[in-house]
Protein backbone atom coordinates (compact mmCIF):
# COMPACT_ATOMS: atom_id res chain seq x y z
CA UNK A 1 0.00 0.00 0.00
CA UNK A 2 0.92 3.64 -0.72
CA UNK A 3 -0.18 6.40 0.67
CA UNK A 4 0.13 9.58 -2.16
CA UNK A 5 -1.10 13.19 -1.66
CA UNK A 6 -1.30 15.32 -4.93
CA UNK A 7 0.12 18.68 -4.69
CA UNK A 8 -3.65 19.92 -5.97
CA UNK A 9 -4.98 18.63 -2.95
CA UNK A 10 -6.22 20.98 -0.14
CA UNK A 11 -3.74 20.73 2.69
CA UNK A 12 -4.42 22.03 6.32
CA UNK A 13 -3.16 25.03 7.02
CA UNK A 14 -1.97 24.15 10.49
CA UNK A 15 1.85 23.45 10.70
CA UNK A 16 2.97 19.27 10.79
CA UNK A 17 3.41 17.54 14.06
CA UNK A 18 7.13 16.99 14.22
CA UNK A 19 8.45 14.74 16.34
CA UNK A 20 11.64 13.91 15.23
CA UNK A 21 14.44 13.93 17.13
CA UNK A 22 18.34 13.64 16.49
CA UNK A 23 20.49 15.21 13.69
CA UNK A 24 18.46 14.01 10.89
CA UNK A 25 15.30 15.68 12.06
CA UNK A 26 17.43 18.86 12.54
CA UNK A 27 18.93 18.49 9.01
CA UNK A 28 15.53 17.95 7.49
CA UNK A 29 14.21 21.26 9.26
CA UNK A 30 16.86 23.04 7.63
CA UNK A 31 16.69 22.49 4.40
CA UNK A 32 12.61 22.52 4.24
CA UNK A 33 13.26 26.02 6.01
CA UNK A 34 16.23 27.28 3.58
CA UNK A 35 13.62 25.86 0.74
CA UNK A 36 10.54 28.15 1.76
CA UNK A 37 13.09 31.19 2.38
CA UNK A 38 15.04 30.40 -1.12
CA UNK A 39 12.28 31.21 -3.30
CA UNK A 40 12.37 34.36 -5.51
CA UNK A 41 9.29 34.27 -7.87
CA UNK A 42 5.88 34.03 -6.41
CA UNK A 43 4.89 30.79 -8.10
CA UNK A 44 7.91 29.31 -7.54
CA UNK A 45 7.11 30.13 -3.52
CA UNK A 46 3.99 28.53 -3.95
CA UNK A 47 4.49 25.65 -6.16
CA UNK A 48 7.55 24.83 -3.81
CA UNK A 49 5.43 25.48 -0.55
CA UNK A 50 2.65 23.03 -2.03
CA UNK A 51 5.53 20.16 -2.87
CA UNK A 52 7.03 20.53 0.71
CA UNK A 53 3.37 20.35 2.32
CA UNK A 54 2.87 17.14 0.61
CA UNK A 55 5.91 15.77 1.25
CA UNK A 56 5.55 16.53 4.93
CA UNK A 57 1.85 14.77 4.75
CA UNK A 58 3.05 11.58 3.29
CA UNK A 59 5.60 11.65 5.83
CA UNK A 60 3.84 12.50 8.25
CA UNK A 61 1.49 9.38 7.51
CA UNK A 62 4.46 6.67 7.26
CA UNK A 63 6.07 7.05 10.75
CA UNK A 64 5.41 4.20 12.35
CA UNK A 65 6.40 0.26 11.40
CA UNK A 66 3.23 -1.23 9.41
CA UNK A 67 1.84 2.28 9.05
CA UNK A 68 -0.14 0.82 5.98
CA UNK A 69 -2.04 -1.77 8.28
CA UNK A 70 0.53 -4.44 6.65
CA UNK A 71 4.01 -4.83 7.07
CA UNK A 72 5.43 -1.44 5.74
CA UNK A 73 8.50 0.25 6.68
CA UNK A 74 8.56 3.71 8.58
CA UNK A 75 9.67 6.61 6.15
CA UNK A 76 13.72 7.01 7.41
CA UNK A 77 14.65 10.84 7.83
CA UNK A 78 17.54 10.44 5.87
CA UNK A 79 14.76 9.45 3.07
CA UNK A 80 12.78 12.59 3.86
CA UNK A 81 15.88 15.22 3.68
CA UNK A 82 17.37 13.56 0.43
CA UNK A 83 13.76 13.97 -0.76
CA UNK A 84 13.88 17.63 0.09
CA UNK A 85 16.75 18.09 -1.39
CA UNK A 86 15.51 16.91 -5.00
CA UNK A 87 12.42 18.46 -4.93
CA UNK A 88 13.97 21.83 -4.30
CA UNK A 89 16.39 21.15 -7.26
CA UNK A 90 14.03 20.39 -9.59
CA UNK A 91 13.53 23.08 -12.73
CA UNK A 92 10.88 26.23 -11.77
CA UNK A 93 9.84 25.12 -15.03
CA UNK A 94 8.74 21.15 -13.90
CA UNK A 95 4.98 20.79 -13.01
CA UNK A 96 4.23 19.72 -9.32
CA UNK A 97 4.41 16.05 -8.94
CA UNK A 98 2.47 13.46 -7.20
CA UNK A 99 4.26 12.41 -3.95
CA UNK A 100 4.16 9.63 -1.57
CA UNK A 101 5.75 6.65 0.62
CA UNK A 102 5.84 3.30 -0.61
CA UNK A 103 5.47 0.59 1.75
CA UNK A 104 9.87 -0.11 1.71
CA UNK A 105 9.34 3.73 3.26
CA UNK A 106 10.89 5.16 -0.42
CA UNK A 107 9.74 8.71 -0.92
CA UNK A 108 7.81 8.21 -4.46
CA UNK A 109 7.48 11.25 -6.83
CA UNK A 110 5.46 11.41 -9.80
CA UNK A 111 4.59 12.55 -12.98
CA UNK A 112 1.30 10.48 -14.01
CA UNK A 113 0.13 12.52 -17.36
CA UNK A 114 -1.50 9.41 -19.39
CA UNK A 115 -1.47 5.91 -19.51
CA UNK A 116 1.57 5.86 -20.99
CA UNK A 117 3.41 8.93 -20.57
CA UNK A 118 4.89 8.53 -16.88
CA UNK A 119 7.87 8.49 -14.89
CA UNK A 120 8.42 7.57 -11.49
CA UNK A 121 11.50 8.22 -9.06
CA UNK A 122 12.13 6.64 -5.79
CA UNK A 123 14.77 8.44 -3.06
CA UNK A 124 16.53 5.92 -0.83
CA UNK A 125 17.47 6.40 2.47
CA UNK A 126 20.91 6.89 1.03
CA UNK A 127 19.68 9.58 -1.43
CA UNK A 128 19.76 6.72 -4.50
CA UNK A 129 17.35 7.87 -7.06
CA UNK A 130 15.86 5.14 -8.95
CA UNK A 131 13.69 6.13 -11.98
CA UNK A 132 11.27 4.07 -14.47
CA UNK A 133 9.58 5.71 -17.28
CA UNK A 134 6.99 5.31 -20.40
CA UNK A 135 6.32 7.49 -23.23
CA UNK A 136 4.34 5.37 -26.01
CA UNK A 137 5.74 2.21 -26.15
CA UNK A 138 9.07 3.21 -25.49
CA UNK A 139 10.65 2.29 -21.62
CA UNK A 140 12.93 3.53 -19.88
CA UNK A 141 14.97 2.97 -16.40
CA UNK A 142 17.79 3.87 -14.13
CA UNK A 143 19.48 3.88 -10.90
CA UNK A 144 21.45 7.13 -9.57
CA UNK A 145 23.54 7.18 -6.83
CA UNK A 146 23.60 10.53 -4.26
CA UNK A 147 25.01 13.36 -5.28
CA UNK A 148 25.18 17.20 -4.90
CA UNK A 149 22.02 18.55 -7.55
CA UNK A 150 20.13 16.28 -9.53
CA UNK A 151 21.76 13.86 -12.07
CA UNK A 152 21.26 15.24 -15.40
CA UNK A 153 20.53 11.37 -16.60
CA UNK A 154 17.05 11.84 -14.03
CA UNK A 155 16.62 15.67 -15.50
CA UNK A 156 16.72 13.74 -18.65
CA UNK A 157 14.32 11.43 -17.63
CA UNK A 158 11.51 13.88 -16.42
CA UNK A 159 12.11 16.04 -19.33
CA UNK A 160 11.23 13.01 -21.61
CA UNK A 161 7.67 12.87 -20.03
CA UNK A 162 7.23 16.38 -20.15
CA UNK A 163 8.10 16.96 -23.79
CA UNK A 164 6.26 14.31 -24.54
CA UNK A 165 3.03 15.81 -22.35
CA UNK A 166 3.18 18.96 -23.99
CA UNK A 167 3.21 17.28 -27.48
Amino acid sequence: MTVALTTAQPLSSAPPLDRALGESAHRIRQIRANALRSETAMTLGIRMQEVVRALEAASAAAQDPAWDGYDAQPVQPTTIAHAFQFLSGLPASFPSPQIAVDSDGDVAIEWDFAPRRTISIRVAPDGTLNYAGIVGHSIFHGVEPSREGIPGAVISAISRVLGSASA
